[in-house]
């Protein structure tokens, strides 16, 4: 990997950041092609290639679904990625079943970092009085995000 410099101002890098933050919020990536094209500013994008490689099993055990449908305990995000799964292998699209794959992985990663703190008494002690009585977990598995965590975490663990 080179380093290239970047010559630019603080607020340009910022507003990137803040542009590609929401795309990666968002549902697809398709967005993210559309800043190549615009070169306002002198800024190059790194891209970290992961092996993104799980087969169907795998897939099904992190959306907690199976091939005959979607289980009791599974969430709204994991639904999502569960029908997106459907209609990538459905359409046959190869660039849609690898994002949904991404994002199945990093789900993973996900579930497995808020399954470590919450075996930390002091986030968990945090959580219970600033957001109440639903689970980390839940929270996660519904949304897909880990903001409401991360700032919990932020406050606990130095």
């Amino acid at each position: 990997m080179s380093v290239k410099y970047i010559d630019t101002k603080i607020d340009e890098i910022i507003n990137t950041e803040c542009l590609i933050s929401e795309i990666l919020n968002n549902e697809s990536f398709n967005s993210l092609n559309n800043l190549k094209k615009e070169p306002k500013n002198k800024i190059e994008l790194i891209s970290i290639n992961k092996d993104y490689n799980l087969n169907e099993k795998e897939f099904f055990e992190i959306t907690d679904t199976g091939k005959r449908g979607i289980h009791k305990n599974t969430g709204i995000y994991q639904e999502k990625l569960y029908g997106n799964y459907k209609k990538a292998v459905e359409e046959r699209d190869i660039g849609y079943l690898k994002d949904v794959l991404k994002k199945a992985v990093v789900f993973k990663d996900n579930v497995e970092e808020v399954r470590n703190l919450m075996k930390n008494k002091n986030f968990m002690k945090r959580w219970h009085k600033d957001v109440g009585r639903i689970s980390p977990l839940k929270i996660l598995k519904n949304t897909g995000r880990m903001k409401q965590i991360n700032i919990i975490k932020r406050l606990t663990i130095r």
